[in-house]
């Protein structure tokens, strides 16, 4: 991993002097205070929390901004990642489940069941007006 350069490590020590103050800092004050677009902010806080250098977890909350974890309080902050995590694995394999079936024969009970799955949706080609 690449060293932190120095925007970088002045937006984390921004963080981490709100932090012991007791405060969250919102994307748009921490823009503000370190001169440079919200779009760019974005990218350093992912690469501030992708780097090995820095040992502090920065915690996010849409209406609150950036914050750096500073209690045991806070680690459900943690444990709702993990939970959003594994439902979206969940998804994911139930889609990866159901794409694998397409075209499978089924047994029918009813005749109004189809007597094969059908996984994927057939597009009609674009109609000319």
């Amino acid at each position: 991993m690449t060293k932190l350069t120095t925007l970088e490590w002045n937006v984390y020590n921004t963080l981490k002097d709100n932090t012991q103050n007791g405060k969250w800092t919102s994307m748009r004050d921490l823009a503000i205070m370190n001169n440079i677009p919200e779009r760019t902010l974005r990218y350093v806080i992912t690469t501030l929390k992708e780097s090995d250098e820095i040992h502090k977890i920065i915690i996010s909350d849409h209406k609150l901004g950036y914050k750096l974890l500073s209690s045991e309080e806070e680690l459900e902050y943690l444990e709702r990642k993990k939970v959003e995590i594994l439902k979206k694995f969940k998804r994911y394999w139930k889609d990866v489940e159901r794409y694998n079936r397409n075209n499978q024969t089924k047994i029918t009970f009813g005749k109004y069941e189809r007597d094969y799955f059908e996984s994927i949706c057939r597009v009609s080609p674009e109609r000319e007006v």
